[in-house]
C-alpha cells in the first residue's frame, strides 16, 4: 500500500520501502546485533577508562573501533536496496 510519503509496508515477504530504498528483517537484525555488540565493547571501554584522561590503545580500544566499523557497514547494507 502506497501512501502520500512513499511507505510501503508488506507483512508477507518483509519488505519495507520508503522512498526508493528499501530493508529486510536481514539487514535489520545484523544492525541491530553490530550496534549490540558495539555498544557492549564501548561501555566496557569507557568502564576501563573512567580514571584516566585518554583511552589508552587497548584490546578492547581496538575491538571497539572494529565493532564501529562493522556497524557502519552493517547500517549501509540496511540503507542499500536489496
Amino acid at each position: 500500500m502506497e501512501s502520500a510519503v512513499g511507505f510501503t509496508h508488506l507483512v508477507g515477504r518483509f519488505l519495507f520501502r520508503c522512498g526508493d530504498s528499501e530493508m529486510n528483517f536481514k539487514t535489520l537484525q545484523a544492525a541491530i546485533t553490530e550496534t549490540e555488540r558495539f555498544l557492549k565493547l564501548a561501555k566496557e571501554l569507557q568502564e576501563e577508562s573512567q580514571s584516566n584522561l585518554w583511552i589508552m590503545p587497548s584490546r578492547i580500544s581496538g575491538a571497539t573501533r572494529r565493532a564501529s566499523m562493522d556497524l557502519t557497514r552493517a547500517l549501509a547494507d540496511l540503507r542499500r536496496p536489496t
